[in-house]
């Protein structure tokens, strides 16, 4: 298993898979900002390239939101 950093080529390949049409996450951004505008996803690469060295979550980013179906 690789534990290494994400890579800006890892980001793009997963934003770029991602259906435009998702619903956004509780930040209310949804990915086709993130596809139209590659100086934001830089900007969340390295985001998140400094949470993965400090190993520090921050404690919004643990909050989620779901309905489950039985």
């Amino acid at each position: 298993m690789d534990v290494s950093e994400p890579t800006w080529k890892e980001l793009k390949e997963v934003v770029k898979k991602a259906r435009s049409g998702s619903a956004p996450g509780p930040n209310g951004i949804p990915y086709i900002v993130y596809k139209r505008c590659p100086m934001l996803l830089r900007k969340l690469w390295q985001l998140f390239r400094v949470i993965w060295r400090k190993g520090i979550i921050p404690e919004c980013w643990k909050e989620t939101e779901g309905c489950f179906v039985p």
